[in-house]
């Protein structure tokens, strides 16, 4: 059986995480209710959401030839899966579309 994680929602209104996808949630329900390991939890929502689109010659893992679709963490999700929301970087298709500022942003 393929679980296959991925939402395009944002979170309920009154709830404090409006700004943050339902995937983030999601993500950590798959791991501390339905008992996958951080890192099957990851690939359900990126390798195995490729496959089950049909997308996996493009999307799904990072390799040479694929777009370069990526999201870069400050934190590890794979000792904490609540660490996919310390987001520093996205990329769509190889470019920069949002980055954090580091921990020094506000020194001059």
């Amino acid at each position: 059986m393929t679980i296959v994680a991925g939402t395009d929602t944002l979170g309920a209104a009154g709830s404090d995480s409006l700004t943050l996808p339902n995937l983030h949630r999601e993500l950590e329900l798959l791991v501390t209710l339905a008992g996958l390991s951080p890192a099957d939890a990851l690939e359900s929502a990126t390798r195995d959401a490729a496959v089950v689109l049909g997308a996996q010659r493009i999307r799904g893992t990072i390799e040479v030839g694929k777009l370069a679709d990526v999201v870069v963490l400050r934190d590890n999700p794979l000792l904490d899966i609540r660490h996919t929301r310390s987001i520093q970087l996205v990329m769509k298709r190889g470019r920069v579309v949002e980055s954090a500022p580091g921990p020094d942003a506000d020194r001059h």
